[in-house]
């Protein structure tokens, strides 16, 4: 036997030589999904976990305190949250970690016996904790968190609860259940010992994330608010209303204070009483009511003081004011020009005698316009618009226009400032000019001289025409005076001189020899009126028959005839000697050569170019006939004269003088002048060239102008355009005056064309634009709400007569009432009021969603919703176990019709708590609690226990959660065919666990139990046996144990050879 035990030792020996390292830990992943007991160790892991911390959480104090309604109440606590826990295997559960081959060579397994997770001592174990959250955590309020110290196997966690917004329902009580969202820990496993002896060092395998854990309930109660109010028989306030907040269940009593002039009555129907303790619910309203009191109130004096004017000033005695208590209306004084100055004294009727005093400030008048109206002249209208007029009543002195010749027409008008706007209208007209005289001069014949005086002379600046006197031989000397009427008297004189008479033509007219007749013009004759004496011819042989005419000069042209009669003598014989030419000789025999004695004339050959040479022979008639000769030789033209008479305007008269005219016979062409406006009257007379100087007369005469078509242009209106054709214009080089059309709501653009009269006809424009319109205030009455009343004022409208397009506003809810005012800018400013009412709303279909049950689903249409803009109160429908899900939508009225849809979801049911109850073993004792949905179904089912029955059930098993909370109680006793406690014997069959749970469960519910202090733990009690250990194992356990022995035996002999080589 001891040789067999020492070789087993030296066996264990080169066993543990062959295999130095390979006992050591290596933790391998795939481990985790292995199945031990019937589930993965890591579901063990899980649950080992978080049966563990489960345990250690200690429920929380329920806190009773109170948030209150206001924004920024908060409470505080704190909470310990186990973050270390210590599990020990106590059926095998923890499986061999290590293990495997060494190359071939197969590698003990070793099982580990205890599991360390979260922050466990002398490992480097890590943890985290997640937030405090709430199940059904109210709209308002927050919940934040901060990660205390470690103590032991717990660390501390300090929660604040904070109110974020008004409490939205007044005086309501929340119940939060408070969870811990995620807490993650490190997991370690070890077995203490052997790691030392053996080396089997900790391993980690990983960690565990536990949600959801449930830290216990936190009642949290608000404040609810009570408002008192006194009020009269008419429900009028007599005095502000008082508001209180106080806790749910606090008392509360209310008296009525004294009013003066008011006697307490009662309480108002709708009161609650004015003593009691607080609810939850809506606001709690208490109203006092008030009987006037009969006392008659004391006289009151009202001064009136008129602030600058003291003159005014006056007071009023008031004996009939009422009773006290009463509001006394003070009736101010209305004086033109003034206004109260600030509010009117409030003024309440009391017992006593009491004085008021309302101050009066000067009133600010309107704007006053000043139109200018020029009769006659409308160009020249204006518009003034003063602001700063002084104070109503005052007297506005208006100044008027200074234009030269107009003068107001009557009085100024008298103005008196008043509180509204006002136009005032100056005329203004022509001014009458002062007389004239007129003064007619006769220059060298005073005895002549006149004066006339004209005192209907027109207005100031009117062209003033004179007319002068018509006298046989005078004429205006020069030009007549231009006169323009003036404010004073003027005098102006017209001179007049002798008129020059017309040309007299004398005709000698020889009897019987017409050939000797001649023709002499005279134009220098003298004065009209003058006696002009006639010269007749001296011609031998001729004489004047009978006597000679006598001639008074005329302004006309006249023409006198002077007859002679012939005095026969012999026949003269006249040779015509052309020298150098005689192609050109003649000879003439004249047998009618007058009387003896006479001279004869010769008659020489009129030829063009040629003149007599030297002197006519000297011819005598005599009895005997005769032979004369008469020499040409070419002749030189004498000089012309040349008059320019320009008819009506003598200053322009001119004469030229030609010399070199060419020979005598030769036509000599005259050249007219060349003047504005003038043209030569008639034809230009024929004139040849004689041996004589000639004086010739170019008459001229105006020239009447060219037709003036004037087209009048409208400047973006062509279909007003006209065009007039205007032919009577006066002379070429006159001034013609335009005359622009007179259209409303048009005037000339720019100044009037400058045109003179010329030859041709021509053509001028007469542009037009539109005249800018007067503004025009635009008013924003609001029916209903004068508080968004506005008003605009436009400038640039656009001209007079166009159409002003009115803008209206824009505000949500409202619409312009009927149609829009048409408005057509004038030349005056003008005000336009655009109404508005307020829109109705479209229609709301509100829709009810019942989530999961759609043949509850329903839909109602609404079309009196108020107006747009206004709040839509929802009225959810009330269905048992079902309610509105999260907050109900907010809707506003708007002007299109709109959906909206009201979601319900199930209720949550009262928790069914299921109680395991052994009487026979209370530590066996265990509670369940199923929770689910209202409506939904729940079935209850008894533990199955080896050993044990169910004796009684008391409760219904199966059932649908309701509002109210259930309760089954399972009664188990112990089955007399098994007496032998599951506890005292082996088992290797799994343990079956209850299947307890809801019938349609859409969360992972843990079963819990419920300790005193009132909070759900999450807790699962089991047993487990020892695993049943197969062969491999054994022989494994075997050899473990031997090599532990052989280990320890080879220390002692290692220590003792150690003493005796000492």
């Amino acid at each position: 036997m001891n040789k067999i035990k020492l070789m087993s030792i030296f066996s264990v020996i080169l066993l543990l030589l062959h295999f130095p390292v390979s006992v050591y830990a290596a933790f391998n992943d795939y481990m985790l999904d292995e199945i031990h007991q019937g589930k993965s160790l890591r579901a063990w892991l899980y649950d080992e976990g978080e049966n563990a911390i489960s345990q250690q959480i200690i429920a929380i104090p329920q806190i009773d305190g109170s948030l209150g309604v206001d924004v920024g109440d908060s409470v505080s606590f704190p909470i310990n949250i186990p973050t270390y826990a210590l599990v020990t295997d106590r059926g095998g559960w923890i499986p061999a970690l290590t293990g495997g081959k060494s190359g071939n060579t197969p590698v003990p397994n070793y099982f580990y016996t205890q599991m360390h997770y979260g922050n466990a001592p002398n490992l480097t174990g890590n943890f985290s904790i997640g937030d405090v959250t709430a199940t059904n955590l109210p709209s308002g309020v927050t919940i934040s968190r901060v990660v205390g110290p470690t103590t032991g196997n717990l660390t501390r966690v300090d929660v604040t609860v904070t109110r974020t917004q008004v409490s939205a329902t007044n005086g309501h009580t929340n119940s939060i259940n408070l969870n811990l969202s995620s807490l993650y820990l490190d997991t370690w496993a070890i077995d203490p010992t052997t790691a030392d002896f053996f080396g089997n060092k900790p391993i980690n395998v990983g960690g565990i994330t536990l949600t959801n854990l449930n830290l216990g309930t936190l009642s949290l109660r608000t404040k609810n608010s009570i408002r008192v109010r006194y009020i009269d028989e008419a429900g009028n306030e007599l005095r502000d209303p008082l508001v209180e907040q106080m806790d749910v269940g606090q008392n509360y009593a209310y008296t009525p204070p004294v009013i003066p002039g008011y006697t307490y009555s009662r309480l108002s129907s709708g009161s609650a009483s004015n003593s009691g303790q607080m609810t939850a619910g809506p606001e709690r309203l208490v109203e006092f009511i008030y009987t006037k009191n009969p006392t008659v109130g004391g006289t009151i004096t009202v001064n009136h003081e008129f602030i600058g004017d003291p003159t005014m000033n006056s007071s009023e005695r008031f004996t009939d004011v009422g009773n006290v208590g009463d509001r006394f209306e003070l009736t101010p004084r209305t004086e033109t020009g003034w206004q109260v100055k600030g509010e009117l004294p409030q003024v309440t009727v009391t017992e006593q005698a009491q004085t008021v005093t309302i101050q009066y400030e000067r009133q600010t008048g309107g704007a006053i316009t000043v139109n200018h109206e020029f009769i006659g002249d409308p160009t020249k209208n204006t518009s003034e618009r003063f602001t700063d007029v002084g104070n109503v009543g005052d007297r506005f002195d208006l100044t008027p226009r200074t234009e030269v010749g107009w003068q107001v027409k009557g009085e100024l008008p008298q103005v008196t400032v008043t509180e509204q706007a006002q136009t005032v209208t100056i005329q203004y007209e022509r001014q009458t000019g002062g007389a004239i005289t007129v003064n007619h001069e006769f220059i060298g014949d005073p005895t002549k001289n006149t004066s006339e005086r004209f005192t209907d002379v027109g207005n100031v600046g009117d062209r003033f025409d004179l007319t002068p006197r018509t006298e046989v031989g005078w004429q205006v000397k020069g030009e007549l005076p231009q006169v323009t009427v003036t404010e004073q008297a003027q005098t102006v004189t017209i001179q007049y001189e002798r008129q020059t008479g017309g040309a007299i033509t004398v005709n000698h007219e020889f009897i019987g020899d017409p050939t000797k007749n001649t023709s002499e013009r005279f134009t220098d004759v003298g004065n009209v009126g003058d006696r002009f004496d006639l010269t007749p011819r001296t011609e031998v042989g001729w004489q004047v028959k009978g006597e000679l005419p006598q001639v008074t000069v005329t302004e006309q042209a006249q023409t006198v005839t002077i007859q002679y009669e012939r005095q026969t003598g012999g026949a003269i014989t006249v040779n015509h000697e052309f020298i150098g030419d005689p192609t050109k000789n003649t000879s003439e025999r004249f047998t009618d050569v007058g009387n003896v004695g006479d001279r004869f004339d010769l008659t020489p050959r009129t030829e063009v170019g040629w003149q007599v040479k030297g002197e006519l022979p000297q011819v005598t008639v005599t009895e005997q006939a005769q032979t004369v000769t008469i020499q040409y030789e070419r002749q030189t033209g004498g000089a012309i004269t040349v008059n320019h008479e320009f008819i009506g305007d003598p200053t322009k008269n001119t004469s030229e003088r030609f010399t070199d005219v060419g020979n005598v016979g030769d036509r000599f062409d005259l050249t007219p002048r060349t003047e504005v406006g003038w043209q030569v009257k008639g034809e230009l007379p024929q004139v040849t060239v004689t041996e004589q100087a000639q004086t010739v007369t170019i008459q001229y005469e105006r020239q009447t102008g060219g037709a003036i078509t004037v087209n009048h242009e409208f400047i973006g209106d062509s279909t007003m355009n006209s065009s007039e054709r205007i032919t009577d214009v006066g002379y070429v080089g006159d001034r013609f005056d335009l005359k622009p059309r007179i259209e409303a709501g048009w005037r000339v653009k720019g100044e009037l064309p400058q045109v003179t009269v010329t030859e041709q006809a021509q053509t001028v424009t007469i542009q037009y634009e539109r005249q800018t319109g007067g503004a025009i205030t635009v008013n924003h009455e609001y029916i209903g709400d004068p508080t968004m009343n506005s008003s605009e004022r436009f400038t640039d409208v656009g001209n007079v007569g166009d159409r002003f397009d009115l803008t209206p506003r824009t505000e949500t809810g409202w619409q312009v009432k009927g149609e829009l005012p048409q408005v057509t800018v004038k030349e005056q400013a003008q005000t336009v009021t655009i109404q508005y009412e307020r829109q109705t709303g479209g229609a709301i279909t509100v829709n009810h969603e019942y989530i999961g049950d759609p043949t509850m689903n329903s839909s109602e249409r609404f079309t009196d919703v108020g107006n747009v803009g206004d709040r839509f109160e929802l009225t959810p429908r009330t269905e048992s176990g079902w309610r509105v899900k999260g907050e109900l939508p907010q809707v506003t009225v708007t002007e299109q019709a709109q959906t909206v849809t009201i979601q319900y979801e199930r209720k949550v049911g009262g928790q069914v708590v299921v109680n395991h109850i052994f009487e026979e073993a209370p530590e066996k004792n265990r509670m369940d609690i199923l929770l689910g949905r209202w409506g939904e179904a729940f079935k209850a089912e008894p533990m199955q226990i080896a050993g044990w029955e169910v004796k009684e059930t008391i409760g219904q098993p199966t059932g649908v959660f309701t509002d109210e909370e259930q309760e089954i109680n399972f009664i188990y006793v112990r089955n007399e065919e098994q007496p032998i406690p599951e506890e005292d014997k082996p088992n290797d069959n799994k343990e079956k666990h209850p299947e307890t749970k809801p019938v349609d469960q859409t969360t992972d519910k843990k079963t819990s139990t419920k300790k005193n202090d009132g909070v759900a733990i999450r807790r699962k009690e089991e047993k487990r046996s020892l695993p049943r250990l197969n062969s491999q194992a054994g022989i494994s356990l075997t050899v473990g144990g031997t090599s532990i022995v052989a280990f320890v035996f080879w220390k002692q002999l290692n220590k003792r050879t150690k003493c005796k080589n000492k």
